[in-house]
């Protein structure tokens, strides 16, 4: 070691002027490679993290219809009929939750109008007929023009007949964000709603399970029209805040119904194994170690040579 310490210490000043150039073209290259190669993954992860959040977000769109799918069976059950009974109705909906896997209606009810309420077009006296809840907002009984998301959505299905509507997102005491959906029916012998319960909670955790890749997660914010009027838009899944980890945010929109659908996709790096920063990472230290190699040895057989010499 001393001898090759006193070999480099003889070396000519141009030799020691190539050695420094050798390092420094090392550390430039491996800077400049390192930089281009994260800078080309870069734009290619955020590339892909747009293409899968308007793919999952039509995703979606097809997961809120087979969402809803129990409610529009229902609907044509009663539009197909003479008259449907409460057993016809309950059946309906008990053979459908046997049959069907994955979301189902948290609960649904047939509304009819009370005696001595007005006209079918009026929002007062509407009056829970059949139903599958016991005890919850939907009960037996329950007068639903007297809550205001439930008399919103009356208001909105009787604007637009015989459509699927979604009513103005509220909070459970849960604390679950969640909507009713509805829609009017008619047959001979009758003239109602049919409406659901729709939780917002439930529904995106298990189109997150289902669908959504590792390193990815959304919010989901929802507004609703209600006789021609914009609801104010509300999270219903997830906090306004943007988590601390998201290295990107992609915000896509769909209309679906009455409403308008906002998700907010939050990238994380573990989103296709991360943006490519680590393979950068390990060029410019890898060549940043083997330049230094390099070096070294160029400066040992330098040092070799003078004492060859």
């Amino acid at each position: 070691m001393t001898n090759f310490l006193k070999g480099l210490g003889r070396i000519s000043f141009a030799r020691l002027v190539l050695l420094i150039i050798v390092l420094l073209i090392g550390f430039g290259l491996s800077v400049l490679t390192s930089r281009n190669l994260n800078k080309q993954f870069q734009q290619a992860w955020l590339a892909q993290s747009e293409e899968t959040a308007e793919h999952l977000t039509s995703n979606f769109t097809y997961w809120l219809d087979y969402v809803n799918g129990p409610l529009l069976t229902v609907v044509n059950l009663f539009t197909s009929s003479g008259r449907v009974s409460v057993e016809e109705f309950l059946n309906t909906i008990n053979y459908m939750r046997e049959e069907r896997t994955g979301m189902f209606p948290a609960s649904m009810a047939f509304l009819t109008k009370s005696r001595d309420s007005g006209s079918h077009n009026e929002l007062q006296g509407w009056i829970v007929a059949y139903t599958t809840d016991e005890d919850g907002i939907l009960r037996p009984g329950s007068n639903l023009s007297r809550f205001g998301p439930t008399k919103s959505t009356i208001a909105a299905a009787l604007a637009s007949p015989n459509v699927i509507v979604v009513g103005p997102a509220f909070e459970r005491a849960s604390g679950n964000k969640t909507s009713f959906a509805a829609s009017t029916i008619s047959n001979k012998r009758q003239f109602g709603i049919v409406m659901s319960l729709l939780d917002y909670g439930i529904i995106a955790d298990e189109f997150s399970t289902r669908q959504v890749p590792r390193g990815m997660s959304f919010r989901l914010e929802t507004t609703s029209a209600i006789a021609n009027t914009m609801m104010p838009a509300k999270f219903v899944y997830g906090s306004p805040g943007v988590p601390n980890e998201t290295l990107h945010q992609i915000s896509t929109s769909i209309d679906y119904l009455n409403t308008q659908l906002t998700l907010h996709w939050n990238i994380f790096d573990e989103f296709l194994d991360g943006s490519g920063s680590r393979i950068a990472k390990f060029i410019l230290y890898g060549g940043s170690v083997v330049t230094i190699l390099l070096t070294l040895l160029l400066a040992a057989l330098f040092a070799l040579s003078v004492r060859v010499e």
